[in-house]
């Protein structure tokens, strides 16, 4: 049973040394929707603000748990420790304090409705609408054991412009 953690966390490690590798060798893209830092959206923050109070909702949200391996990480939703160990998790998300940056790990078929279903719960969590969960800082990955046919390449959130389009 330990073991699962060590697989998940090697599988994320290695969804963020390809994010990495395809981030520095690839040639500069323009890109149709900017960039910007998590804003922690709520319904009282303005877009493109930083809530105080909604950056503590976030950290101390019983389902954002800090990786005891790696101080500034955080899983998001489901955990590769504890009570939900045991559990086989369709996607991981990981989110990096310092970069303000998501991680989505797309961990079983059909990719497509898995990434859905990450989108959805994110969405739900950070209390954003479509438009600002495509100003985040985020990638969603599939890992070759998962979908050969689509790996190292960032998916995108289906909603959002230049996401590559999934089977469900």
């Amino acid at each position: 049973m330990k073991k699962i953690p060590i697989i998940l966390s090697a599988l994320f490690l290695l969804l963020v040394l390809i994010a990495v590798g395809f981030w520095l060798f690839k040639s500069p893209a323009p890109q149709k929707t900017p960039q910007q830092s998590v804003n922690f959206p709520t319904s009282t923050s303005t877009p493109g603000t930083a809530s105080t109070s909604a950056q503590n909702s976030f950290f101390n949200n019983p389902n954002v748990k800090e990786d005891p391996n790696n101080p500034g990480y955080y899983y998001v939703g489901y955990q590769p420790v504890g009570e939900s160990e045991n559990e086989t998790a369709p996607y991981l998300i990981k989110y990096i304090e310092s970069t303000k940056y998501f991680v989505i790990g797309l961990l079983q078929e059909p990719i497509g409705e898995n990434r859905i279903k990450a989108e959805k719960y994110l969405m739900q969590l950070l209390g954003a609408n479509k438009e600002q969960m495509c100003t985040l800082n985020y990638a969603v990955y599939a890992s070759n054991s998962v979908s050969s046919q689509y790996t190292g390449m960032n998916l995108g959130f289906s909603f959002c412009p230049n996401a590559v389009l999934l089977p469900s």
